[in-house]
């Protein structure tokens, strides 16, 4: 059977973690370094589940090992005899969620006194390094360009309002390329349109786009004095409906 794992690194859950069989949400560990809550057993179809908080603040060199242990519990205890219920969330409801914390608690205990699993620091610092920032330029926190080009377009100042969000950087923007246009196929995409975004990561968003559950696309890292040539390319290939977070921007197959 299918097996889903989702990771949330956001005070706002932006990978639904509570509808998978494992969730992760990313939160400051008491060290001050990012730890770990492990939430089990969500799911949808025909039986939706909402996951359940099962692990709270574990420590990243302990991460591999609590998930093994979540593994382990469920290889054990999980149905066999009906293709439909082999699913952890149908275990988590049928034992309850504090004998599935109980079960894998003693796990994790007996995994950690091997130290097999555990992730050294050099470990994860190499991995760390994979998602090192891009490199940045010092930008003012707005943008002239941009304001006046607002002023003077109404469908440009639209989609700025729903479609283009804050960024940790000064000067610079997220991007949502909505792939919902009104009447269209929520969430599809055709190759000209993906060739579309695709140059456009490489010519304002450091060679990087991402894809979110709601089924649109992101442009992580764009400067604010570049909205307007994005919005401009986005037009024509019918991506620049203004609709992020709106009833329109429907979920269709999640």
């Amino acid at each position: 059977r299918k097996f889903k794992i989702a990771v949330s690194g956001s005070p706002k859950d932006r990978a639904a973690i509570q509808v998978h069989d494992i969730g992760i949400q990313i939160v400051p560990g008491a060290d001050g370094l990012p730890a770990f809550d492990i939430y089990v057993g969500g799911g949808q179809g025909r039986t939706p589940m909402i996951a359940h908080r099962i692990g709270e603040a574990v420590a990243a060199g302990d991460l591999i090992a609590y998930l093994e242990a979540v593994m382990r519990v469920y290889n054990q205890y999980g149905r066999r005899d009906n293709l439909y219920k082999a699913r952890i969330k149908i275990l988590v409801h049928q034992i309850g969620a504090a004998e599935m914390r109980r079960q894998v608690q003693a796990e994790f205990a007996e995994i950690r006194q091997t130290r097999q699993l555990h992730l050294p620091a050099e470990e994860i610092a190499r991995i760390k390094a994979y998602f090192a920032p891009p490199a940045f330029n010092t930008l003012p926190e707005r943008s002239s360009i941009e304001e006046a080009f607002a002023a003077q377009n109404r469908a440009f100042a639209a989609w700025r309002a729903t479609n283009v969000f804050p960024h940790r950087q000064s000067g610079y923007a997220c991007v949502t390329i909505s792939l919902k246009p009104i009447g269209g196929i929520p969430g599809d995409a055709s190759a000209a349109q993906l060739d579309a975004v695709a140059d456009l990561a490489e010519r304002f968003s450091f060679d990087e786009v991402r894809v979110t559950h709601e089924q649109n696309l992101v442009l992580p890292h764009v400067r604010l004095d570049d909205l307007p040539a994005v919005w401009q390319a986005l037009v024509p290939h019918d991506l620049a409906t203004a609709n992020a977070g709106l009833i329109s921007d429907i979920i269709a197959c999640p």
